[in-house]
């Protein structure tokens, strides 16, 4: 399964992560733990996050190229709708399967 990661840098990880799944949670299952959460999408795609003092690290998993793009790119348009001030880098890297 194609995977990939994003660690953004930012002091406010944890906050973006909870708005993130708060808002996520109106269309699929989203859940936050702590300083980890989960949100699984229709397309059979889910993303893990976890938040430290200084960044916040997302990690995708899709069953095919083209549903992980997606993925990657639902989290990024919402991470920077939300942290519009941070004005954030993502930048995604491949994992190994």
């Amino acid at each position: 399964m194609p995977r990939s990661e994003a660690r953004v840098v930012t002091q406010l990880g944890q906050r973006y992560m909870t708005l993130l799944c708060r808002h996520f949670r109106h269309k699929v299952p989203a859940e936050v733990t702590g300083d980890t959460a989960r949100a699984d999408f229709p397309w059979g795609a889910v993303a893990r996050m976890a938040a430290t003092p200084d960044h916040l690290q997302v990690t995708c998993t899709a069953g095919n190229p083209a549903d992980l793009a997606r993925t990657q790119d639902v989290i990024a348009i919402h991470l920077a709708r939300f942290a519009f001030r941070d004005k954030p880098e993502i930048i995604w890297q491949p994992l190994p399967d």
